[in-house]
């Protein structure tokens, strides 16, 4: 991450750690780089050594936003990659069950509010979840079966086995992906309810959508997309504020003409 920043905030780079040296050999250079004249006119100070040798490296172009774009890191279990993220002001991605994402992101912002970072409770977090806006719950379940139950078994599951009870899985693996806890959907109300519940827990900046591209036709794809813009975005609630609504008496015309 040290380098990934310095590529994107400074003009040339250089960098000796034990397990990453730009550039390589670092004591020496990069001898015998055929372009090194067009480099030494035209790329960054000190690029070239005396010796013809690559010096440091120039990343471009260089980031729009300044001073970098905003940093994303995706985790799952681990509670010291979010706290981590916390520390430097990184936006950490919960590819987890609601549960688990809020025992992370309380230790993220516990992290980032002892490094100086004054932001409230989900600022600068993610949650993921995977989408799926059909009709009736019976779409959705077909939706599952057709579009994530190949990924999910012979995937996901791979990387991940602590995350899956196989025997319910090989039991009913559209109930199993429903039960990860990691997907939202049904009809449009039903999707905005189940993100809205876990949005009152845990008021995340960020929710990062996933989509099986590779599985599901593109037509399909840019309609849930369209559906989640239009009938579930708009109507979520990350405040983390609850508003309760008071019947108040309308006054009569005397108090109003005090």
């Amino acid at each position: 991450m040290d380098i990934v920043l310095k590529c994107w905030t400074e003009d040339a780079v250089s960098y000796n750690g034990k397990f990453f040296k730009i550039p390589y050999p670092y004591e020496t250079g990069v001898a015998g780089y055929p372009a090194y004249e067009l480099a030494r006119k035209s790329g960054a100070y000190g690029e070239i050594g005396p010796n013809n040798e690559v010096r440091v490296v120039s990343v471009v172009p260089a980031p729009y936003q300044k001073p970098h774009p905003p940093v994303f890191v995706a985790t799952s279990a681990s509670k010291d990659s979010a706290i981590y993220c916390g520390k430097k002001g990184f936006v950490p991605c919960y590819f987890a069950p609601i549960d688990k994402a809020v025992e992370h992101g309380q230790a993220s912002w516990e992290a980032a509010r002892a490094a100086g970072h004054n932001i409230r409770f989900g600022e600068k977090q993610a949650l993921v979840r995977w989408v799926h806006l059909n009709n009736s719950w019976e779409e959705y379940r077909q939706s599952i079966a057709k579009y994530d139950v190949d990924i999910y078994v012979d995937f996901y599951s791979k990387f991940f086995p602590k995350a899956f009870d196989m025997s319910k899985v090989l039991a009913d693996p559209v109930q199993a992906v429903i039960d990860s806890g990691l997907y939202v959907g049904g009809t449009a109300e039903d999707a905005r309810q189940q993100l809205q519940s876990q949005l009152d827990r845990f008021p995340v900046e960020y929710l990062v959508l996933i989509w099986h591209w590779a599985q599901q036709p593109t037509h399909e794809v840019l309609r849930e997309m369209e559906g989640f813009a239009r009938d579930v975005l708009p109507k979520l609630d990350n405040s983390g504020v609850k508003v309760q609504v008071a019947s108040v008496a309308a006054p009569d015309e005397a108090a109003l003409s005090k």
